[in-house]
């Protein structure tokens, strides 16, 4: 497991997805098993400043997403109309920019 962290941090640092022969030696078979390695060895940490969470509105039963032991300086979250892929979409844009805009303003405050 260590041999296969350290492959991916230098994998990493050089902004790389690994060739066929590289995931052979890291221990992958797809690259799809690159991002999960990258997920896998996420550890968030808590933040000690204020955060904003834009949650979907749709089907999330936990309304800060487990971000409420990662911000210990508070947690505000703004519902969104959008589900999560959809956030993106140009039909959204302009909409977030104008929330995004809101909430700097109240943080400038």
């Amino acid at each position: 497991m260590q041999k296969r962290v350290q492959g991916l941090r230098k994998l990493i640092a050089k902004g790389g997805l690994p060739d066929a022969t590289r995931r052979k030696r890291l221990g992958m078979q797809k690259p799809d098993d690159y991002y999960g390695s990258l997920v896998s060895m996420y550890q968030p940490r808590p933040l000690p400043v204020p955060v904003t969470l834009f949650q979907s509105a749709a089907g999330t039963r936990d309304p800060s997403a487990g971000w409420r032991y990662l911000a210990t300086r508070g947690l505000r979250v703004v519902p969104v109309p959008w589900r999560h892929l959809d956030i993106m979409r140009p039909a959204a844009l302009d909409e977030l920019a104008a929330l995004f805009r809101a909430e700097l303003a109240i943080m400038g405050d």
